[in-house]
């Protein structure tokens, strides 16, 4: 999530991503969605957890480059966001932080193009419409392209993101 929403904002590092106070807010949201998927661990708190990789990601120190993150997202994207959608699809739950992450890599997919550094780069980057994107099996799976909550939030969010950019 803050390697794509962040380097769509313009940043370049995670610490200047969590600085945005909106991307802050987001990676907090976005934390809480997935851990309400979680499986609860007896003395693990997941908020203590959570607020101490805000902290990591602050540190000005630690210059880990978005682009860098960004890299390989149809790899991660799955185990990363996807995951967390279909959990929370099957309790029930809304999870719009996880929506708007999945939005944000499919900008920057249609943004990097050929350029994308990423092993389904030829797929993704003849990719015409959301639904050609949706169409990759080794990203999104079977599942959850059929699954009309899914295909509407995703569709909600990718109109919201179009409606706010400048």
């Amino acid at each position: 999530m803050l390697a794509y929403r962040g380097l769509l904002a313009g940043h370049k590092t995670v610490a200047e991503a969590i600085a945005d106070p909106v991307l802050a807010r987001s990676a907090r949201s976005l934390m809480a969605e997935a851990a309400a998927t979680l499986t609860p661990v007896p003395g693990l708190d997941l908020a203590s957890y959570a607020e101490s990789l805000i902290e990591r990601f602050a540190n000005p120190g630690i210059q880990h480059r978005l682009t860098q993150i960004a890299m390989d997202g149809s790899q991660k994207l799955p185990q990363r966001l996807l995951g967390t959608i279909a959990d929370s699809l099957a309790a029930g739950n809304e999870c719009p932080e996880a929506f708007a992450a999945v939005t944000a890599w499919i900008e920057f997919v249609r943004l990097s193009g050929s350029a994308l550094e990423d092993p389904l780069v030829a797929r993704l980057a003849a990719a015409r419409d959301v639904d050609d994107l949706l169409a990759i099996d080794p990203v999104f799976g079977s599942d959850l392209p059929r699954d009309p909550r899914f295909r509407d939030r995703l569709f909600a969010s990718l109109a919201c993101r179009s409606a706010t950019r400048l």
